[in-house]
């Protein structure tokens, strides 16, 4: 069936997101969970970067000038003959290193065409229909012999956007789902004769497209940190060896690429230490600061074992405590003249230093120390909390004197 989009709009921003994907090699699609989608561009069974590199220049083109998969495929269909990625193909997989035969050829492409502009123009309309004064969000399936029947029963289910059935169901739900999300304001319902529903629907997505595009969570950090650490160039295979070995350190440079994209810049940063700070601000709000598989000299401690979590997150809560450490104190700087308690500056200045810390302990927590421009030694203990989390949280943080230091890393085994 004959798949249409609506290129009358600017394309400008959806290019821009395609755009900023990084290339990630997979053998199977579920190898990327979820949200890791958001920020890489992958297609299974390839494992070759100039390849994957193609087909996403290609694509990228094809948005910009609203090219129709016909002649999208007429262009790219080329390069893939002269690259032996069309009909008949041999993939290996690179973690068992088994041959499956597969075909390229229309039914495939178009599989790639229509999952990547569906969900590009899915990003921009449910980032146009947060930003809308509408406060529910209508799932419409397209009632005709070719939908799938467990998203037509969905057809007219009326919640509000905030609801949590929109973070796994927000269309598409499947290879060439053609659902659409509808966003009403209160009173467009009323018109129409509409109505919340009253049941909870059942999730319908797929397993590959059970994440909402247009919603980025901490989840991209552990579906890709899961990701990586699984692979392992250790096969004996040597024709496994050859394809695993580049195959791993490409997915370990692209992993440290697209997060490093996600950080603040440090205006951002400072900005979000100031909403922390300020009583006034009553809402509780997280930000990125780093990654633990940055710091140069960690690489020993993830020999001995594996974090639960690689990135580094600041809350509102933990940057309160920080500073109430201080105010609490203030009396004491006062009379001993001892600079032992973290200011406001002193925190915004974790930013440009979290990836270099001078050296490094292991007790219960990971404890990382840095010098700052007063000469004076920070130490931030950092871990991931419970087992649910997904992210490891600045614990403690304090400014320590020679002597006090010494004290507090007495037992503790040195990482570096």
């Amino acid at each position: 069936m004959p798949i249409s989009y609506d290129f009358t709009k600017s394309p400008d921003e959806l290019v821009e997101y395609l755009k900023s994907k990084k290339l990630e090699l997979t053998f199977n699609y579920e190898e990327m969970l979820h949200e890791a989608h958001q920020k890489a561009f992958t297609v299974a069974k390839i494992t070759k970067l100039d390849l994957l590199s193609d087909i996403h220049l290609s694509l990228q083109e094809a948005l910009a000038e609203g090219k129709p998969f016909s002649q999208w495929k007429n262009e790219i269909q080329p390069t893939l003959e002269k690259k032996g990625w069309w009909g008949e193909v041999e993939a290996i997989d690179p973690r068992t290193g088994e041959v499956k035969d597969i075909f390229v050829g229309s039914r495939r492409l178009r599989t790639i065409y229509d999952t990547n502009m569906r969900t590009a123009y899915a990003k921009g309309r449910y980032e146009a229909q947060m930003d809308s004064d509408g406060e529910y969000f209508g799932y419409f399936a397209t009632l005709d012999g070719a939908t799938r029947p467990h998203h037509a029963k969905l057809h007219g289910t009326i919640l509000p956007k905030t609801d949590k059935f929109w973070d796994k169901n927000y269309a598409p739900n499947d290879y060439l789902c053609r659902c659409k999300i509808r966003v009403y304001t209160k009173a467009e319902l009323d018109a129409r004769g509409l109505k919340q529903s009253s049941f909870r629907p059942p999730d319908v997505a797929s397993k590959s497209f059970a994440y909402n595009p247009g919603d980025t969570s901490y989840a991209i950090e552990q579906a890709y940190y899961s990701k990586i650490n699984a692979l392992r160039c250790k096969s004996t295979n040597a024709k496994t060896k050859e394809v695993l070995c580049p195959f791993v350190d490409t997915a370990k440079e692209s992993y440290k690429n697209d997060m490093q994209t996600l950080l603040p810049t440090k205006e951002e940063w400072g900005d979000f230490i100031d909403r922390a700070l300020n009583t006034n601000i009553k809402r509780h709000e997280k930000m990125r600061l780093g990654y633990l598989s940055m710091i140069v000299g960690l690489e020993k401690l993830f020999e001995k074992t594996l974090p639960q979590s690689d990135l580094i997150l600041a809350d509102t809560g933990s940057i309160r405590n920080l500073k109430a450490k201080g105010e609490e104190s203030v009396a004491k700087i006062k009379k001993t003249g001892q600079k032992n308690t973290l200011t406001t500056e002193d925190i915004k200045e974790l930013f440009g230093i979290i990836h270099t810390p001078e050296a490094a302990y292991m007790d219960a927590h990971l404890l990382l120390i840095y010098d700052l421009p007063s000469k004076a030694k920070v130490v931030i203990g950092i871990d991931a909390g419970d087992k649910k989390s997904i992210y490891n949280v600045i614990h403690s943080g304090q400014l320590y004197e020679a002597k006090d230091l010494e004290r507090l890393l007495e037992g503790k085994e040195r990482i570096f």
